[in-house]
């Protein structure tokens, strides 16, 4: 008798339909250029509706450079544990040790200062690039829940689990992934902002082989479980490069 074939999973079939987990893992860094923008920036991000600038990251040991040129000049380098921002002319560097914390009693109108903003726009960046391919790393878990109907399309769910020590939105996030192994909209409670939210992935495009989302838009979620019209928050990527 020959060997049984592999049962595939789920998230096989996300890997491959994104470009594959062998092709994702030839890369260990990344460059681009990022924008953020949305009600979420009108109130937290300053007198500025959104934020912008370049990034470099490394796919492997997530930490990430941030070029920040709008709403202000922001110069920092990212870890889960350390956050160091540089002074506008290189003079000195600031560092702030558990950067996570600093949100745990702010109002719900108070702007972000330049670490949280750093902090939030960092690890979020890094999220959009390595996904779906972080989520075969080490310490994650992913569990495929029964399908259902969207319209004529058949939806996949899988309930992604975080590990303590990868930053994200939440700690668990639901994959809606259609029939072709495309992710197409995720749900999770946004732990820092204590919001339910809608993210949307759009405008894919295919870079050194990797098809990515070149958009997210989010939405609140109502208590109804649908998406408020307005547009939470949304981030851009463009110019991107795996090397």
């Amino acid at each position: 008798m020959g060997e049984a074939t592999p049962t595939r999973t789920l998230i096989d079939d996300i890997m491959d339909a994104h470009g594959g987990q062998h092709l994702f893992a030839m890369y260990r860094r990344a460059q681009g250029r990022f924008r953020i923008e949305g009600d979420l920036w009108s109130t937290r991000g300053g007198p500025s509706a959104s934020v912008g600038g370049l990034f470099e990251l490394g796919l492997l040991d997530q930490t990430v450079r941030l070029h920040c040129t709008d709403p202000r000049p922001i110069e920092s380098n990212f870890t889960p544990k350390v956050l160091a921002i540089d002074s506008a002319d290189g003079g000195y560097v600031e560092t702030q040790y558990n950067p996570r914390s600093s949100f745990a009693e702010m109002s719900v109108d108070r702007p972000w200062d330049d670490f949280q903003l750093a902090y939030i726009c960092s690890y979020s960046i890094w999220n959009v690039v390595t996904q779906p391919f972080l989520f075969a790393s080490a310490g994650f878990e992913v569990a495929e829940l029964q399908p259902h109907q969207v319209g004529e399309e058949t939806i996949r769910r899988a309930q992604i689990s975080y590990p303590p020590h990868i930053p994200g939105h939440a700690p668990k996030i639901m994959c809606h992934v259609g029939i072709d192994g495309m992710m197409r909209w995720q749900e999770f409670r946004f732990d820092l902002l204590s919001a339910s939210v809608t993210s949307v992935l759009k405008d894919f495009v295919q870079i050194q082989g990797i098809r990515f989302a070149s958009r997210r838009t989010m939405y609140r979620t109502t208590e109804l479980e649908k998406p408020d019209p307005s547009v939470f928050a949304e981030i851009s990527i463009d110019k991107l490069v795996f090397y």
